[in-house]
């Protein structure tokens, strides 16, 4: 006969279930899950028996059942239900006065916290860290916005998107944790968070949303996924410590917002990955110490103003793949000498190499349909118009061109310029703030007429049709009561005093300002 032996179970002392058990066989609780009821402090979830259940041997046994105890979420927290995810909604924290860690509990009566709601911990004045639990799914706008001395953000498995000001002005701010493939980063989600110094960004994530990390001034490196499709505008603006943006696992980013990076004044170097087909207006204004950019073959459009301001930036290098030059797209890069303008480029906006006063060289492919540098010109004209649009310091004005276009010359250091006669028009401030160009006095043909202090003379053949506003105006004195006062200068021409030089009327063909402080020389 099998020897038997009783196994009790009990609860809080109380006995709930009792069995016959033949030795040697392994006891079995069949009854509902022991529950304990919460006290003014804590909630308590079944967790095992004590002791560990084994084989029945030889004497009677007792299991006691044990908890896990929890603080009551109800003393920290303020609950609504959640009509988007289901289960239950934290609408307010109750600490946020005297709370400095906060884990967001899984279950609350039975039910799911499946969702933090707008503002529920905006201006904690002491949260330093906060735990986010597996069950939550949604993290509302501001949720957690100038939470001041927040330090520490571990998000958990199933949140999908950081939405628009999360962690706005958290300033104390310095790891996030991800423990799932975030989304997308929404707008201001970590603006002005200024302790935040690395971010390595999760597998899955697709956008990263205007001023998401704008105004970190400690961010220092980082490490995006294969998976980014968009950068938005101001997303990393003004992080004045950024070093490091490493592009090198990326293969979906299509384009970089306007000013995504501006004014990120420690970023040294930076590698554009060739799926990315746009630069935004202003991507990279003010990057001073940017010295190297690398472009892939994909690239086709690189936005206005989008390396203004890059003042070290070495050896550009335009892939052939690009179709579009920005206005100012390069201004104030003054550490280049030479520009290859690509086949493939078919519009190219105004002053793209506004005062870059070291360029010599300039060249366009010989494939280029739209536009041209012929006769070695060191210049870019527009080939259907014989437009001259952008010139250089060793710039020479081919005998075929038509139109001198406004700004062409702009604050370029030519020290000499021949007009052709082939020449019609020129266009509003062409040769505007020319500096270096040959200081001269004139003599007086005209009586009341010319000056000695004249600095500059240009020589216009009488060919010349049109000339727009400021065309030739030069540097000026600017004086202690911000008056300004431009310089004299003269213009020489072919055309004889009694000759019909520039038409000059009501049909536009020359500009109120074409000849500020200008005196005309006749030929005799």
């Amino acid at each position: 006969m099998k020897e038997v032996h009783t196994v009790s179970w009990f609860n809080e002392g109380q006995l709930i279930q009792s069995n016959e058990v033949f030795k040697g066989t392994l006891p079995v609780y069949e009854g509902a899950e022991p529950r304990k009821p919460r006290d003014n402090k804590y909630l308590y979830t079944f967790k095992d028996w004590s002791p560990k259940i084994v084989e029945v041997n030889r004497v009677d046994v007792d299991y006691e059942a044990t908890y896990d105890c929890f603080p009551d979420p109800s003393k920290e927290f303020e609950f609504e239900e959640s009509i988007t995810y289901g289960g239950l909604m934290i609408t307010d924290y109750k600490l946020k006065d005297t709370g400095e860690e906060v884990i967001i509990p899984e279950w609350y009566n039975g039910q799911k916290i499946t969702e933090i709601f707008d503002c529920a911990f905006e201006g904690s004045l002491k949260l330093k860290k906060v735990v986010i639990s597996n069950n939550l799914l949604s993290i509302r706008p501001h949720a957690f916005e100038n939470c001041e001395l927040l330090q520490t953000v571990e998000l958990g498995p199933n949140i999908k998107n950081i939405e628009d000001d999360t962690f706005n002005n958290c300033i104390s701010l310095e790891s996030i944790i991800f423990k799932s493939a975030i989304e997308e980063i929404r707008h201001n989600a970590f603006y002005n968070c200024d302790s935040l110094t690395e971010i390595v960004f999760p597998e899955g994530l697709k956008n990263i949303y205007w001023s998401a990390f704008e105004d970190c001034d400690k961010l220092k490196r980082v490490e995006f996924p294969e998976s980014l499709f968009e950068i938005q505008p101001l997303a990393f603006a003004n992080c004045i410590d950024l070093e490091i943006v490493d592009f090198s696992q990326i293969g979906n980013l299509k384009h970089i917002g306007a000013s995504a990076f501006e004014n990120c004044i420690s970023l040294d170097d930076i590698q554009i990955p060739g799926s990315v087909e746009g630069i935004g207006i202003g991507a990279f204004l003010s990057c001073y110490n940017l010295t190297k950019v690398i472009f892939n073959e994909g690239l086709k459009s690189i936005g206005d103003l989008a390396f203004k301001e890059c003042e070290l930036l070495e050896n550009l290098c335009l892939p052939d793949s690009l179709v579009r030059i920005g206005m100012n797209a390069f201004e104030k890069c003054d550490s280049f000498d030479s520009v290859i303008i690509p086949k493939n480029v078919n519009y190219i906006g105004e002053c793209p190499f506004k005062d870059c006063q070291n360029i010599e060289v300039i060249i366009v492919d010989k494939d280029n349909e739209t536009f041209d540098s012929r006769d070695s010109c060191n210049a870019i004209i527009k080939t259907a118009t014989n437009s001259l649009i952008v010139a250089c310091q060793t710039t020479t004005i081919p005998n075929t061109v038509e139109i001198i276009e406004g700004y062409a010359f702009y604050n370029i250091p030519i020290k000499k310029i021949t007009i052709p006669e082939s020449v019609k028009h020129i266009r509003s401030l062409a040769f505007v703030y020319c500096h270096s160009l040959p200081h001269a006095k004139v003599t007086r043909d005209f009586k009341g007429k010319h000056s000695e202090i004249c600095r500059v003379t240009m020589f216009i053949p009488k060919t010349v049709e049109t000339i727009g506003d400021s065309a030739f105006v030069f540097d000026n004195l600017i004086y202690n009561d911000n008056s300004v006062i431009y310089t004299q200068f003269c213009l020489h021409t072919n055309a004889t005093a009694q000759e019909k030089y520039i038409s000059w009327g009501l049909d536009g063909d020359w500009g109120p300002t074409s000849y500020v402080n200008c005196y005309f020389h006749f030929a005799d």
